[in-house]
């Protein structure tokens, strides 16, 4: 089991996503047997195809019933938001102010910047230093620069990098939430 969960391809991805419960009010749905799968939103009556899981601590995806736009509820400061809090590195959270505006925490120099940490090429990581500069850490030529890779390249790039990682951003959840679910059983087991 621990193999399935450090290892595993696309369909087997999908496989792992059935077993993974979503947050409370949410349901899955299917379009027809065996047709794709959509999330649908008790509270709003609407339906999404926006994966509701895997949100940040004290964030919660909304449904719009006017619209049917998904939205984002921060709790701390009972603000919303279109932009999707998820797929921050390790490290990083976003967080929404009392105006509304949009930021992000890196925890490990406990400060924030408007500079959003996503979307960067593998191997590159943001982080701020002790003035709250962002800056790039490379780790394939073990390298720091101030200059942010995704300056000058073009849109069809960014996307690009912001989908691989997502993909990889999903893929850690996944991860993480299986290999918790192995050691609760297996810890389970032990005590018996």
């Amino acid at each position: 089991e621990t193999d399935e969960i450090d290892h595993f391809d696309d369909k087997h991805l999908a496989q792992l996503l059935m077993r993974i419960d979503l947050p409370p009010p949410w349901e899955k749905r299917r379009e027809r047997p065996g047709g794709r799968m959509y999330f649908f939103d008790p509270r709003a009556r609407r339906m999404t195809w926006k994966d509701p899981r895997f949100l940040p601590e004290n964030w919660d995806q909304r449904i719009d019933p006017a619209s049917g736009r998904v939205y984002y509820l921060y709790h701390k400061t009972r603000g919303t938001t279109y932009i999707d809090p998820r797929c921050c590195p390790p490290g990083w959270d976003m967080r929404l102010s009392r105006a509304g505006d949009t930021y992000f925490a890196y925890l490990p120099a406990m400060k924030t910047t408007f500079i959003d940490p996503r979307g960067l090429p593998e191997n590159t990581d943001p982080a701020l230093d002790v003035l709250g500069r962002t800056y790039f850490k490379n780790h394939e030529s073990k390298t720091t620069t101030w200059k942010d890779p995704r300056d000058d390249q073009p849109e069809v790039v960014l996307a690009h990098w912001r989908h691989e990682q997502s993909v990889r951003w999903v893929r850690d959840q996944v991860r993480r939430e299986m290999q918790e679910r192995y050691e609760v059983a297996h810890s389970d087991s032990e005590d018996d």
